[in-house]
This record gives C-alpha cells, sequence and structure tokens, in this order.
C-alpha cells in the first residue's frame, strides 16, 4: 500500500498526476487537481531534440589560438598589492572615503583591499592605477 503524495491517505493504486508541473503519485480524490500523465514510467518529458549549449567564438567565426603565448607572458596581482594602495593613498595625502568616493566605489572596499582580504577587480585595479599612479600587476612566474 503506497501513501498519497497530496494527502497522506493509503492507497491501493495511485496514479500518476502532474500537478503545478510535479508529477505525484496520488489517491482518487487528489486527482481532481491535476492532469493524468499515464502510468508508463518510460514516456520522456522533453522533447526529441538535443539542445546543447553554444560554444564560445570569436567574431570570425572560430576559435583562435595565438601562436607562441602561453601563461608566461600573462600579469597577475602583485602579492604586496595591499601595501601599494596604502602607501599610493597617504602620498596623495587622502583618508580612505575621500579615496573611495574619487574611485566612486565604497570605502568598505578600500579599507578590505589595503588590509588584503579581497582582490580587486580589473575595473578598480585600473582605477586604483591611473588615480594613485602605481602598478599593481607584476609578470606571472
Amino acid at each position: 500500500m503506497v501513501q498519497c503524495e497530496m494527502c497522506g491517505k493509503g492507497v491501493v493504486s495511485p496514479k500518476s498526476m502532474k500537478i503545478e508541473g510535479a508529477i505525484l503519485q496520488v489517491c482518487q480524490a487528489c486527482s481532481r487537481f491535476g492532469v493524468e500523465i499515464g502510468n508508463t514510467k518510460s514516456q520522456s518529458t522533453g522533447s526529441k531534440y538535443k539542445i546543447e549549449p553554444r560554444k564560445a567564438t570569436n567574431r570570425r567565426g572560430g576559435l583562435k589560438k595565438q601562436k607562441g603565448q602561453g601563461y608566461h607572458h600573462m600579469k597577475e596581482v602583485d602579492l604586496e598589492f595591499n601595501e601599494k594602495i596604502r602607501q599610493g593613498r597617504e602620498e596623495k595625502g587622502l583618508s580612505q572615503v575621500e579615496l573611495a568616493k574619487n574611485l566612486n566605489e565604497r570605502a568598505s572596499l578600500i579599507k578590505k583591499l589595503e588590509r588584503g582580504e579581497v582582490l580587486p577587480t580589473e575595473k578598480v585595479r585600473k582605477k586604483l592605477e591611473k588615480h594613485l599612479k602605481i602598478n599593481l600587476l607584476e609578470d606571472a612566474e
């Protein structure tokens, strides 16, 4: 004996019903709330066509790999970026709040950056480098 998945009543022969998008095994009384989907479990709920996500390509229509370039040409954020940001701000005579206003960012972000709690995003990094005249990138090893 199976329980009705809606009301919990014991059912000898439950019906498979689609109720608000969910397929449930329900009793005769609860079957009025949905649409019967049949007793075969092998029915497909999707379409017969397989949908695959598109692969990222460039504008010319294909993926291009630059020859001779690997990870050794990449740059990464300097491990001492927090000290560079703090020193650059102090040389300009700005408080953390003033720097945040000048960059149109939150003061809490500047504080976290100076403590080294978060890495700067590309956008914030460029703003900091331009405003404080510092370089936060170094060559990757």
